[in-house]
């Protein structure tokens, strides 16, 4: 079992406020406060297929607390304290702690084909950000945007990214609510792991790649003993989780008088926790919400399920380094009857087909990991192709 740790910071400001941020001259009274952090996936031995890795160019990790944010303080704007590293969005996290060990680390920026800068931009997008200046003296910013835009003024300072505009670096700006204005105008013009696949300005010599949600499987060797599970919000008021809505009202036959006997059963469909419920079942539905992507995929897939894409775009809006349709199905759920077509078509299958989808979700399982090297591994080496590098 391991544990993290979450600083609460109670700030006792000693200097005035400007308009867009604010300058506190502080000494912090830090409380750790203690998370239980349940793994992503307990590997058993069906699990641990190993992957070589494909980054061949050397690669430069900024250290400068300018540009290396890892140590900054970010306090949740509603005092939620919970712990950042489990968030959806976590990835800039994860990557960074992956750049820190990846055999092609360079501390020689000369040395160095590519560039990967630590901003933690989606812990930024999410808290209230305080960059330390010095000893006693950090740097608060109250929005977003304003702790967006310090990034891009010191990143543009920065003699490297001066060398090629930023053609050679590489950001995560993976969160949602990430401000796409000129005004980070450096930021844009490196090469970014962004939210699925969200194009701010094409440019040319510049790439982006769609981000990977932190996932949270369900630990350990749990028996499939159901066919699906839907674990999901729903906000009925809104269009876009109909889907959600329908696929359990038709799953569930909800709308028979009779309520004929189905020939599969549901581990779980609605709301609630999704352990062990999504670990039970063989096959995941993963209908859109706000957006076509979510974590779910990733819970899933670390959950050793297979997932039920509901719209072709959900493909698209994952990185290309990974055969997503060998790993999963595509559900048409546009109505009651394509829905229960697409469902008679799955269980219609061969179970050595299903064994064949576990098999490529097996092989693929470290690269779901994202405690692991395996995702900032294709990513930089994807950068470093696209760029020919290598």
């Amino acid at each position: 079992m391991s544990f993290w740790y979450l600083n609460v910071v109670l700030h006792f400001p000693i200097v005035g406020r400007g308009d867009d941020e604010e300058l506190i001259g502080i000494l912090p009274l830090v409380v750790n406060e203690t998370f239980e952090r349940e793994p992503p996936q307990t590997m058993t031995k069906s699990t641990t297929s190993k992957m070589e890795l494909k980054l061949t160019v050397p690669y430069y990790v900024y250290t400068e607390s300018n540009l290396n944010w890892e140590n900054h303080t970010f306090v949740s704007n509603n005092n939620d304290q919970t712990e950042y590293t489990l968030s959806k969005h976590s990835d800039d996290y994860w990557l960074y702690q992956a750049s820190l060990r990846h055999p092609l680390r360079t501390y020689d920026p000369n040395q160095a084909g590519l560039f990967f800068v630590p901003f933690m931009l989606n812990a930024v997008s999410e808290r209230k950000t305080c960059i330390q200046l010095n000893v006693t003296t950090e740097r608060c910013f109250r929005r977003p945007g304003h702790a967006f835009q310090y990034a891009n003024e010191q990143l543009g300072l920065s003699k490297y990214f001066q060398r090629h505009q930023g053609k050679d670096h590489v950001v995560v700006i993976s969160h949602w609510l990430t401000p796409m204005t000129k005004k980070i105008h450096n930021l844009l013009n490196c090469n970014l792991i962004n939210f699925e696949g969200r194009i701010p300005i094409p440019k040319d010599g510049i790439s982006y790649i769609p981000s990977f949600y932190v996932g949270r499987g369900c630990r350990g060797d749990i028996q499939k003993t159901h066919d699906f599970v839907l674990i999901a919000t729903f906000r009925p008021t809104l269009i876009e989780f109909r889907d959600r809505e329908n696929i359990c009202r038709w799953l569930l036959r909800k709308d028979d008088d009779d309520h004929h006997p189905t020939r599969y059963s549901v581990a779980a469909c609605g709301q609630g926790d999704q352990c062990p419920s999504i670990g039970q079942a063989r096959y995941g539905f993963h209908p859109r919400g706000d957006t076509f992507g979510s974590n779910r995929v990733m819970d899933l897939l670390l959950s050793r399920t297979v997932p039920i894409f509901t719209d072709p775009y959900q493909y698209e809006i994952l990185p290309n380094f990974v055969p997503w349709r060998k790993l999963s199905y595509l559900a048409n759920v546009t109505t009651k009857e394509t829905f229960e077509a697409s469902i008679a078509s799955l269980l219609s299958q061969l179970d050595s087909e299903y064994k064949e989808k576990i098999l490529w979700i097996d092989k693929y399982m470290v690269m779901f990991d994202h405690t692991g090297i395996y995702q900032f591994d294709s990513y930089m080496a994807e950068f470093a192709k696209r760029r020919k590098l290598q």
